[in-house]
């Protein structure tokens, strides 16, 4: 399970399906989500998540990149979908984030 957890960090800026951590662990797509969940206490779709929104906060915290080319880089649909994960998981638009960043790097 560290392996499949490693796998998403190594290729977190790709779109990664269950269908493709099952095949990197050998094992059933729905194995993979239980025993995923047993050991580390979310889901690889939410691991994954999260880990996107945190590299997120790290670009619109620190780089000039737009939201839009975040929002592909990370592989979002589209931007509304990116701006709905991301506010569901900080309670900020990526808009009101990255203005609060470079307001505080300011001071």
């Amino acid at each position: 399970l560290d392996n499949i957890r490693s796998y998403i960090d190594l290729h977190i800026q790709d779109k990664i399906t269950l269908d493709d951590l099952a095949k990197f662990s050998y094992i059933s797509i729905d194995h993979t989500i239980n025993t995923f969940k047993e050991k580390f206490g979310i889901t690889p779709h939410q691991y994954i998540l999260k880990s996107k929104i945190q590299l997120a906060k790290t670009l619109l915290g620190t780089s000039t990149m737009s939201i839009e080319k975040i929002s592909e880089m990370l592989n979002f649909s589209n931007i509304g979908h990116f701006s709905n994960i991301f506010y569901k998981h900080t309670g900020l638009r990526p808009s009101k984030y990255k203005k609060a960043t470079k307001q505080q790097s300011k001071l």
